[in-house]
C-alpha cells in the first residue's frame, strides 16, 4: 500500500493539474450533503459541473478541469481561521453536517493567533489524505536506506499525548499525541524498542532519561523527530545524564539518576524496570563517547544508525548547527512540511529542505508574496508557479477546510515534472517560531506591558527575534539607558506573560526546547535607524513601522553596538 502511495504522487510529475482537479472533485462531491456546500452551491452550479465529473480512469476534458476549478473559485471566498471559528464551535458541540458529510473522529488542537486556540476537525478523508503522505515519505525512505525497513526506528518519541473531550465527548488533542496513540501497538514490535508506558511518565525529565535508557541498551537505525528541538533536547539529555545511564546499563537499572527523576520511574509502571537489561557493549560505548567529551557523536553510541530525519527549514537553523555535530557521519532528512490543518510537501531525498507539493492529498492554489497583503488576493494553480518565488499555500481539505490560508510562506526551490518543490520559509506577517510555539506580534506587545507595568521601565523601543546557542533560545534588543538590573527583570516578568499568553512557548521553555529570553542592550536611535535603512531599501513602511519581533534568525547581531547584560548569557 506504501508502495501504491509513492508510485501514485510520483505519477503526478506528467500532469499536477490533472492530479489536483481530482482531488478536488472527490473532496466536494464527498460533502455536498453538508451545510457549507449548500450555502456556497445556492446556484447549483457546482453540482452540475460534480455531476459531469469523469470517473478515475477517463481523461478529463480541459474545458471542464478550468471551468470546474474557477467555478470553485468564484463561489467560494478565501477564509482564515476566524472565518470557520463560528462553524468549528457547533461541531465541538456535536453538531453534525456542518462543515462535512463525514462524522469528526477528533479535533487537532494548535495555536492561532492569539492566546484561544485553534481546533482542526478530523474525518476519516483528512486523516486518508494524511496517511497517504506518511506512506509516501517513508516508503522513500526505506529504498533509499533499506536497513531502516526492519530495523528499529524511533519516531516522535516526547509526547505524552494529553487528551481533553468537547462538549460532545469527541477527543481534543495534538495531532503528534493522536498518531502516537495510534501507533502503540509497535511497543509489540522489535523494531520499536520503547515502551508504550513511558508515555504515561508525567516528568518530562524523567521521561527523556527513560527514554535515553531504553535506546541504549539496543540497536537504533532511525531516529525522527519532526522539531529538531526534540532532538537535540535528547541529546542534551544523554550528555548531562551520561554517568548515571552508564551505571544503569552495567546493571540493568536505571542507574545512578538524580532523585527527582528516581522518585518519577519507581511511580511509573513497574513493567518498564522489568524490561531494563544489563548491556556491556552498550556501556563500553558510552563510557567511550563520556572519555572523549562532549558534544556525543550518536553513531558512536548507536553504530548502526544509518539516517536522522526532522524539519530543516531556515527557521529551525539554531538547533541544526548544534545537532550537526551530534549526527556527525549520519545523513539528515526533512520532515515533511506539514500542519495539523494539512500535508504541504513531501521531502523524497536526504539534505536539503522541502519536498514535492502533496498533490494527491489536497486541493492547493497559491497567493504570490507581492499580494498576500491584499484584502482579496488573486491566487495562482500548482502549475503556474515560478521557481525561487515565494507563496503562501491556500488548501481545501477532506476535512472542512476550504481555500483556507495557511499563512505559512513557501519558496519554489524547483520542480520534479510538473509537480513544485516546495520549502517552508517563515510564516507570513508579524510572527516567529523556532520549536512550534508560533509567536505572534500581538502577544509580544502583551506581556511588553505587563513588564512594563510590572517594573516602571518603559524601554525607548525594543524587539525580539530568535536567537542561536546550544539551547536556542530568544534575543530581546531593549533600547536607551537601562540598569542591568531592571533589564533583566524586565525580561524576566516579558517572559513569564509570554508564557502565559502562548501556551505553546510556555510548554516548550518548560521542557528545555527553548531557552529563557536573553536581553541586549542597543543605544537610543539604533532601531529607528535600521527601519529607516530598510525603507530606503524598498520594504514598505507597513511593515517596519512599529515593529517589536522579527521571525530572522539572529536578526539581532546586524545591529551596531549590540551586546548582551552582564550575567544576562542564561541560554
Amino acid at each position: 500500500m506504501a508502495n501504491d502511495h509513492l508510485e501514485r504522487l510520483l505519477a503526478a510529475e506528467v500532469d499536477v493539474m490533472d492530479a489536483q482537479v481530482r482531488v478536488l472533485a472527490r473532496i466536494l462531491d464527498g460533502n455536498r450533503h453538508a451545510e457549507w456546500f449548500r450555502v456556497h452551491d445556492a446556484d447549483g452550479a457546482l453540482s452540475q459541473l460534480l455531476d459531469k465529473a469523469p470517473a478515475a480512469d477517463d481523461t478529463i476534458d480541459l474545458r471542464w478541469r478550468y471551468s470546474f476549478i474557477d467555478t470553485y473559485r468564484k463561489a467560494v471566498p478565501l477564509a482564515r481561521y476566524d472565518d470557520m471559528a463560528a462553524a468549528v464551535a457547533r461541531m465541538l458541540e456535536g453538531e453534525p453536517g456542518v462543515l462535512t458529510d463525514e462524522r469528526v473522529l477528533a479535533f487537532f488542537q494548535t495555536s492561532g493567533t492569539s492566546a484561544t486556540p485553534k481546533f482542526i476537525p478530523v474525518t476519516t478523508s483528512l486523516l486518508r489524505e494524511k496517511v497517504a503522505v506518511f506512506a509516501s515519505f517513508w516508503e522513500q525512505v526505506y529504498r533509499d536506506h533499506p536497513s531502516v525497513r526492519d530495523g528499529v526506528l524511533v519516531s516522535n518519541f516526547i509526547d505524552a499525548g494529553g487528551v481533553s473531550k468537547s462538549p460532545a465527548g469527541v477527543d481534543i488533542g495534538s495531532e503528534s499525541g493522536f498518531w502516537n496513540r495510534r501507533g502503540r501497538s509497535l511497543a509489540s514490535l522489535s523494531r520499536w524498542p520503547l515502551p508504550a508506558a513511558l508515555r504515561y511518565i508525567g516528568d518530562l525529565d524523567a521521561r527523556l532519561y527513560a527514554i535515553c535508557r531504553f535506546l541504549l541498551q539496543g540497536k537504533l537505525h532511525c531516529l525522527m523527530s519532526l522539531n529538531p528541538s526534540t532532538l537535540l533536547q535528547f541529546c542534551h539529555t544523554l550528555e548531562h545524564h551520561g554517568e548515571a545511564l552508564l551505571a544503569g546499563l552495567e546493571s540493568g537499572t536505571w542507574g545512578a539518576a538524580p532523585d527527582a527523576i528516581l522518585a518519577a520511574l519507581d511511580s511509573a509502571d513497574a513493567r518498564l524496570l522489568a524490561q531494563l537489561v544489563p548491556a556491556p557493549d552498550a556501556a563500553g560505548r558510552l563510557a567511550a563517547a563520556i572519555a572523549g567529551g562532549r558534544p556525543f557523536r550518536l553513531r558512536e553510541l548507536w553504530p548502526e544508525l544509518v539516517l536522522g530525519i526532522c524539519w530543516q527549514s531556515p527557521i529551525v537553523r539554531p538547533y541544526l548547527a548544534p545537532l550537526a555535530a551530534r549526527f556527525d557521519g549520519v545523513p539528515m532528512r526533512d520532515y515533511i512540511t506539514q500542519s495539523s490543518e494539512c500535508m504541504m510537501a513531501v521531502p523524497l531525498a536526504d539534505g536539503g529542505s522541502g519536498g514535492m507539493l502533496a498533490c494527491r492529498s489536497h486541493f492547493f492554489e497559491f497567493i504570490a508574496e507581492h499580494d498576500q497583503a491584499q484584502p482579496s488576493p488573486p491566487t495562482h494553480l500548482a502549475n503556474a508557479l515560478e521557481t525561487g518565488a515565494l507563496y503562501e499555500p491556500v488548501v481545501t481539505t477532506g476535512g472542512g477546510l476550504y481555500r483556507y490560508r495557511m499563512g505559512d510562506a513557501l519558496r519554489v526551490t524547483g520542480f520534479r515534472g510538473s509537480v513544485p518543490v516546495l520549502a517552508f520559509e517563515y510564516r507570513f506577517g508579524r510572527t516567529a517560531s523556532m520549536s512550534g510555539e508560533k509567536l505572534t506580534e500581538a502577544q509580544v506587545l502583551t506581556a511588553a506591558e505587563r513588564a512594563i507595568e510590572a517594573t516602571g521601565y518603559r524601554p525607548v523601543e525594543f524587539l525580539l527575534c530568535p536567537a542561536s546557542g546550544e539551547r536556542p533560545h530568544y534575543a530581546l534588543l531593549l533600547e536607551g539607558d537601562v540598569d542591568t538590573a531592571v533589564a533583566r527583570a524586565w525580561c524576566d516578568v516579558f517572559h513569564d506573560a509570554l508564557g502565559r499568553a502562548n501556551a505553546e512557548y510556555a510548554d516548550k521553555c518548560a521542557s528545555g526546547r527553548l531557552g529563557v529570553p536573553v536581553p541586549w542592550h542597543v543605544a537610543s536611535g539604533v532601531l529607528a535607524a535600521a527601519r529607516l535603512e530598510r525603507r530606503a531599501a524598498g520594504v514598505s513602511e507597513a511593515q517596519v513601522k512599529g515593529e517589536v519581533l522579527v521571525g530572522t534568525v539572529d536578526h539581532h547581531l546586524g545591529f551596531a553596538g549590540a551586546r548582551p547584560f552582564p550575567g544576562a548569557a542564561r541560554s
